[in-house]
């Protein structure tokens, strides 16, 4: 415990990469910093015996800041406590000795990850696709461990508290740090959420809180004390504000989808779809940073999306098979420049901003048609939760949460991203779950909600 709190009190230090702007300088914030580092121990001595789901719940929460939490080179903390889980994961298996049984959505994964490996053999720039290839196998091979180990109900119950709380969590950093705004060119007025020297893209910290969005909306309407309705009331408030400072459009464009597709299964869809009218007159209407960047569009706001996706398209042609290898698009773009026009040069090797752009570039048709399985089949897993089954009320939540990330992945990149790999590890655990507790000789398990 003295250690921790000697920890917390180096995080103190605003220069330190661990330090939130601002807070760190505030006595009463690092001293509640330190009380909460120190009382670690206590949690673990508390969670012993369900380390499993403990250490999910942390990596869960973790993640969104996931790019801030640097160690060293490219070792970041959530990858120290996903090793930790993989262990954890590994010691369940061991002891409980289960039946192991894939989802077939782990299946289509794995054929893609495996793709993405053969590439090397033909990538046109190898290092390149070296390092992005171990990043997705890595997250591939923590879903597989996570999902094929069997967790009890309680264990699920963290998953889903933690989930909402990193919705929070960002949310707090983000309304902390809402004066630190962007004065970058056609970036001005953005918040970049600083964590000592790291700084977090605000198009992929949006789209990390697509998740905690809707699984904070669908236990709204799930639980029954106005108490716990009004604590999620507030972690959505504190969500949508990072949304609102984040000025992400893409984001903004995939909880407009997902709100749609809740409004379409909803009975009462004329008045939540005049709400939801409403609310997306009000963003257009007042003014702000989100607002202006709506009205101006991509191009002329100088990000040059539609640049990138022409030079792409452009690269296509010459390895429209099998691709240019798994992570090199900067590479197949420097390549394809001249041979589209470019309004305005920014600069080169672009990050793709298009997940079947850079999946075509990269893969060729083989690789979408894989991909596309791939997500049909993610799509598809939720059915084998049962209507009846504690966690039913999450069905629609995953699924709508799945076309959010894959509407936000048509502007900013994400299958590399841990928090797309959380939302589908979820989807998989739950559904591995229902299929579990259906087993014969499984007693039935208690509903979650309040009678």
């Amino acid at each position: 415990m003295l250690v921790a709190i000697s920890i917390a009190a180096a995080a103190g230090n605003c220069g330190a990469w661990y330090a939130i702007p601002r807070l760190c300088m505030s006595l009463k914030v690092g001293y509640a910093a330190a009380a909460a580092v120190g009382a670690l121990p206590l949690l673990v001595i508390v969670s012993w015996g369900r380390m499993l789901p403990a250490l999910l719940g942390l990596y869960i929460v973790l993640v969104p800041i996931d790019d801030a939490l640097l160690v060293y080179g490219g070792l970041t903390v959530t990858k120290i406590v996903g090793l930790a889980i993989a262990l954890a994961a590994a010691v369940e298996l061991i002891r409980k000795r289960p039946r192991i049984a894939v989802p077939y959505a782990v299946l289509g994964w794995v054929a893609l990850v495996a793709l993405m490996a053969m590439s090397l053999s033909w990538s046109i720039n190898p290092e390149e696709s070296i390092g992005n290839v171990v990043t997705i196998a890595s997250a591939l091979a923590l879903l597989v461990i996570v999902v094929v180990t069997p967790m009890e109900a309680s264990d699920l119950r963290i998953v889903v508290l933690a989930t909402i709380l990193s919705g929070a969590a960002i949310g707090v950093v983000a309304i902390a740090q809402r004066h630190d705004i962007s004065e970058i060119a056609g970036q001005v007025g953005r918040i970049y959420l600083s964590f000592g020297t790291a700084t977090l893209d605000p198009n992929r910290f949006g789209a990390s809180l697509l998740l905690p969005i809707a699984m904070a909306t669908g236990a709204f309407f799930q639980v029954r004390g106005w108490w716990v309705r009004a604590g999620l009331l507030c972690v959505l408030g504190m969500a949508f504000t990072a949304v609102y400072l984040s000025a992400s459009r893409g984001t903004l464009v995939a909880l407009g989808v997902m709100a749609v597709i809740a409004i379409l299964g909803s009975k009462r869809r004329v008045l939540l779809g005049s709400l939801l009218a409403a609310a997306a007159a009000l963003v257009l209407i007042i003014p702000s940073e989100l607002s202006q960047r709506i009205q101006e569009g991509t191009a002329q706001s100088g990000t040059g999306r539609t640049d990138i996706w022409k030079v792409g398209i452009a690269a296509i042609p010459s390895h429209w098979l099998l691709g240019t290898g798994q992570g090199t698009f900067h590479t197949a773009y420097n390549r394809a420049f001249f041979l589209t026009h470019q309004s305005v040069f920014l600069e080169w090797g672009r990050d793709p901003h298009n997940l079947i752009v850079s999946t075509i570039v990269e893969l060729g048709v083989v690789g979408v048609l894989f991909l596309a399985v791939a997500l049909i089949l993610q799509y598809r897993s939720v059915r084998l939760i049962p209507a009846d089954d504690p966690f039913a009320w999450l069905r629609p939540v995953l699924r709508a949460s799945l076309i959010g990330l894959i509407v936000a992945a048509m502007f900013v990149d994400v299958l590399a991203t841990k928090f797309a790999w959380v939302l589908l590890m979820e989807m998989l655990l739950f559904a591995a779950f229902a299929a579990r507790s259906s087993l014969p000789g499984r007693a039935p398990v208690p509903s979650i909600v309040a009678r």
